[in-house]
């Protein structure tokens, strides 16, 4: 499941500034996320090829160059071995005296909407059609106005959560409905709950389609227009409003949540068989998404969601 399909492994805000280094897991693989000068995110298999060890232990910021700490051989940020202390008794050797390459193995990557995705295998479609699903659902938006919700201090905001669940169990929890009105005091004093009408017709959409599963539903079953504090609409090109809420999950572990006047994005991430983290990130119109107060209000709802 993993390593045959594009999985989202972190969130482009742990690395997004020129040496930025960052190691994941991608497929129970170690891998390592490193942003060169060029501003392109590249990932690689988190392996020295001559020594088998790690080579990037922890994240770091604004890095000059990969070291390996048990040899000491150096990359430069696109993978290429430019050190090899000692390997022929000189402090700096060419490089190209070791018996076989020594330049890391390159993981396909991608970035989208402040998401990172590898393919540990070759990947099969590209990453556009992976997210197709999501991006024609998402393709009335005017996301050119919106940006990332941040804290006071000016940092992007994660909203961070342990599932004490596999990590299926919280992609379902996601996508499911009906527990809603049982588990939610929100949804159980909502005339919408539980989400069935007197003849038990569903009063949402399912959406089933390329991996993406979730629902849509009248925008005004989620929001209500007499707000005084509302936040400023995602911009639509069909009309003055967003007409319906659109909450789904992207197989295997991605989340989104497309609300009135905000939406997010996320990652299931495996952490063990029964702990999954659950990471999302917040976005809203431009003009008030890096007010402090604006976070957290959003960040209110989804920490009580």
């Amino acid at each position: 499941v993993f390593r045959r399909n594009w999985v989202g492994v972190a969130l482009a805000c742990r690395g997004d500034g020129a040496g930025d280094v960052l190691p994941v897991e991608g497929g129970g693989l170690p891998v390592v996320l490193v942003r060169a000068d060029d501003g392109v995110l590249r990932a690689f298999h988190n392996v020295s090829t001559y020594d088998a060890c790690l080579v990037v232990l922890a994240p770091g910021r604004r890095t000059e160059r990969l070291r390996g700490p048990y040899h000491g051989f150096e990359w430069d940020h696109r993978g290429r071995l430019l050190r090899t202390p000692y390997f022929d008794g000189s402090p700096d050797p060419d490089p190209h005296v070791l018996p076989a390459p020594g330049d890391l193995y390159e993981i396909a990557c991608g970035e989208w909407s402040g998401l990172v995705f590898v393919c540990i295998d070759e990947p099969r479609e590209s990453l556009v059609d992976h997210l197709a699903p999501l991006l024609e659902r998402m393709a009335d938006l005017g996301r050119e106005h919106l940006a990332p919700c941040r804290t006071a201090d000016g940092e992007v905001f994660v909203s961070t959560t342990v599932v004490p669940g596999n990590w299926k169990i919280a992609f379902e929890n996601d996508v499911e409905v009906l527990h809603e009105a049982f588990v939610h005091a929100f949804y159980a004093e909502s005339p919408f709950a539980p989400k069935v009408d007197a003849n038990g017709r569903r009063t949402f959409t399912p959406i089933a389609d390329r991996g993406l599963y979730g629902r849509a539903a009248p925008v005004e079953h989620y929001d209500d227009d007499a707000q005084p504090d509302r936040l400023p609409l995602i911009p639509v090109a069909a009309g003055p409003r967003l007409q319906e809420v659109r909450i789904a999950d992207l197989f295997p572990n991605v989340q989104v949540g497309l609300m009135a006047d905000h939406y997010t994005v996320g990652l299931h991430l495996p952490l063990s068989g029964d702990s999954t983290l659950n990471e999302i990130v917040l976005f809203a119109h431009a003009d008030v998404a890096s007010r402090g107060e604006v976070t957290e209000r959003l960040a209110a709802l989804w920490d009580e969601t």
